[in-house]
């Protein structure tokens, strides 16, 4: 990926996360957020 389309994808990706929006818009089909909260797992596909 050349720097300035990671840049692009770092910056859209920031500006989601401070907007509050929908960060998993950036991501590639195959990724995976996972969250732990209280000693318990919670797997969220992106898409």
């Amino acid at each position: 990926m050349a720097d300035k389309t990671t840049r692009a994808v770092m910056d859209e990706y920031l500006q989601a996360l401070l907007d509050g929006s929908d960060f998993g818009r950036v991501f590639a089909p195959d990724v995976v957020w996972t969250t732990w909260r209280q000693a318990r797992r919670s797997l969220v596909a992106t898409r």
